[in-house]
């Protein structure tokens, strides 16, 4: 008794052979395709300890995975996300307040000035660089921060006139006592 015909096993080894060719090649490929925007930059922050209620410190490292020489303003323009406007700079601020066991958006009450300037760096690729960037409480209350549980996560961009929040760091949080 015969289980297979030899014609269609013929056809199963071709086509098992195509399919492992596909699959190899899929799998050169996929790693030029895969990579994701966010990929080419990493955004770390860090909270420096002591956060009073008119300045919290916030440390960024920025990595440049891009492959190839990046500018950007040597010392970043800083903006707000605060549902109002659309914000626009290196970096992207978000504040999160918790309230009733969740965090919810805590824009800041002032609108930044901008700042302009014309002094630039160039990141090459697999190098970085830290900056301290220093939230102004009075941009949210005239007193600053009110007491409370917060949460803060930076977009980067290299342009200083994007608006874009691909390049996102995790959220860190902090309390102001």
């Amino acid at each position: 008794m015969k289980l297979y015909n030899k014609r269609t096993l013929a056809i199963s080894r071709t086509s098992m052979l195509k399919l492992l060719c596909l699959t190899a090649l899929l799998l050169c490929l996929l790693p030029a395709f895969g990579r994701t925007a966010s990929d080419s930059i990493r955004i770390n922050i860090a909270v420096f300890a002591g956060a009073k209620p008119e300045k919290v410190s916030i440390l960024v490292e920025i990595a440049n995975f891009s492959g190839e020489t990046k500018t950007t303003l040597k010392h970043g323009r800083v903006d707000y996300v605060n549902g109002r406007i659309k914000p626009v700079g290196n970096y992207i601020v978000e504040v999160e307040k918790l309230e009733n066991e969740n965090f919810v958006p805590f824009p800041p009450t002032a609108d930044r000035d901008p700042v302009f300037q014309k002094d630039y760096r160039e990141v090459k690729p697999d190098k970085g660089f830290v900056e301290t960037i220093d939230l102004d409480g009075r941009s949210w209350s005239s007193k600053g921060f009110p007491q409370g549980r917060y949460r803060v996560r930076i977009a980067f961009n290299w342009d200083e006139w994007n608006d874009a929040r691909t390049h996102l760091s995790k959220w860190v949080t902090f309390t102001i006592d």
